[in-house]
């Protein structure tokens, strides 16, 4: 897809619920660009 993904904080919360029980060992800050701008950049950020 090549149109921009607008998330929004239901969205993000969404994603939050999700990895809530997982065990997290390390904490990712990061900043997108635009290598991850498009739906599918974004979702293998999140599956990475």
């Amino acid at each position: 897809m090549s149109a921009a993904l607008s998330l929004n904080l239901r969205d993000a919360n969404c994603i939050k619920a999700n990895v809530e029980g997982l065990q997290r060992k390390t904490k990712i800050f990061c900043t997108l660009g635009p290598a991850c701008w498009s739906e599918e950049g974004l979702l293998k950020l999140i599956d990475a």
